[in-house]
C-alpha cells in the first residue's frame, strides 16, 4: 500500500481527504496552513476530494481525512469510498473509528465507559419523539439528528414549541435517528470548548461561541463559530482525556481528536461530542499560528508516514 520503492526515492506524500472544494473550500480553513506546515518538514501535502478526484494510491504514502464535509448526505457513498481508499493505502484517522464517530449513538458507549456526557433521549420514531419531549415540557431541548455536519437540523425550542416536533419529523423523514436533549445554559451562553489532541498528545483548546438561537436557527442568522484561543480548566481536560483514552482502547490512538466539552452549573464538565472524523482544527487565526498548533499536526503525521514506510524517510 502507498509507495514503497525505496528509502530515498522521494519525500513522503500525503493526501488530504476533503470535500467539494466549490462548495466547501472558502469555509476549510486549516488545509492551508497544514501544506505549509507539512511542506516546513519536508512533506508534500496533496488535497483528495473524494467525490470527484480519482487519485493513483501508488503516488501517496497516507491518507489523512481533513474535511469531507458532503459526507452526511452521501453517507453509504462515503462508506463505500472509505472503503476502497483503505485497501489501497494507510487511511488515518482508521475507517473503524470513522465509522463508529459518524453516528453519535457513540456517546451512549462513552456515557457507558464512564465518560460524562449530556443526558440524551435517542429516537427512532414520533412516539419516542413526543415521550422525550413530553418529559422534558418544563424547558427547553435541543434536537439533533444522530448523524450530521455543521449543526445540520440542529434547533434550541422550548420543548412545548410545536417547532421542536417538526424539526424530529423532517429528521426522522431523512432516515435519521433524532437526539433531544436538555439545554446547557453554558452552551447556550457561548461556553463551549473544544480541546485538541494530535497523536494523543496536547495541543490547543479554543472556545465558540454560541451557535443556536431560541426558537431554531443560528445565533446571527448563520453557522458562525468565532473561535478564540482558550486555556481549559483541569475538569474540562480530565473530562476530555477520559473520553480519548477509551477511545484509544478501542481504536487504537487517533492522529487527530477534537473534544467538544462544557462545564455547566448543573451537569458538571460533560462531554459534548468526540470529534475524531473531520472536526475544524481551528489551526489557525488572523495573526497566522503563533501556538504553533499547524507545526504540531504535521509532525504527528510526518511521524505516521514514518510508520508506514514512506519513502525517503528511514522506518524507526
Amino acid at each position: 500500500m502507498g509507495s514503497t520503492t525505496g528509502t530515498g526515492s522521494r519525500p513522503p506524500r500525503v493526501g488530504l481527504v476533503v470535500a467539494d472544494r466549490d462548495v466547501y473550500g472558502p469555509h476549510d480553513h486549516d488545509t492551508v496552513p497544514l501544506r505549509a506546515a507539512l511542506a516546513e518538514l519536508g512533506v508534500e501535502a496533496v488535497e483528495i476530494e473524494w467525490t470527484t478526484t480519482a487519485f493513483d494510491p501508488s503516488t501517496v504514502d497516507l491518507l489523512v481525512v481533513r474535511s469531507p464535509w458532503d459526507y452526511a448526505g452521501k453517507v453509504c457513498a462515503f462508506d463505500t469510498w472509505l472503503s476502497s481508499a483503505a485497501q489501497q493505502v494507510p487511511v488515518l484517522n482508521g475507517p473503524d473509528l470513522i465509522r463508529w464517530n459518524m453516528d453519535k449513538r457513540y456517546l451512549v458507549e462513552l456515557e457507558a465507559a464512564g465518560v460524562p456526557v449530556i443526558p440524551t433521549a435517542y429516537c427512532a420514531s414520533p412516539g419516542e419523539v413526543q415521550d422525550a419531549l413530553f418529559a422534558a415540557r418544563d424547558g427547553s431541548v435541543v434536537v439533533k439528528p444522530t448523524v450530521s455536519a455543521g449543526a445540520e437540523l440542529t434547533g434550541l425550542f422550548l420543548a412545548t414549541d410545536p417547532a421542536a416536533g417538526r424539526l424530529a419529523a423532517d429528521i426522522l423523514d431523512a432516515g435519521k435517528q433524532v437526539m433531544v436533549q436538555p439545554e446547557v445554559a453554558s452552551l447556550t451562553a457561548g461556553d463551549e470548548r473544544a480541546l485538541f489532541y494530535f497523536d494523543g498528545r496536547y495541543s490547543h483548546t479554543v472556545g465558540k461561541g454560541a451557535i443556536l438561537a431560541r426558537g431554531g436557527g443560528f445565533a446571527g442568522g448563520t453557522y458562525t463559530e468565532n473561535p478564540v484561543r482558550v486555556e481549559p480548566t483541569a475538569g474540562l481536560r480530565e473530562v476530555a482525556e477520559a473520553a480519548l483514552r477509551e477511545i484509544a482502547v478501542r481504536f487504537g490512538t487517533p492522529l487527530y481528536a477534537r473534544l467538544d466539552v462544557v462545564d455547566d452549573v448543573d451537569l458538571g464538565p460533560v462531554l459534548i461530542e468526540a470529534e475524531v472524523f473531520e472536526p475544524a482544527l481551528f489551526l489557525a487565526d488572523d495573526q497566522g499560528d503563533p501556538t504553533g498548533a499547524a507545526s504540531r499536526y504535521a509532525a504527528a503525521i510526518l511521524a505516521r508516514t514514518r510508520e508506514t514506510g514512506a519513502t525517503g524517510i528511514p522506518v524507526a
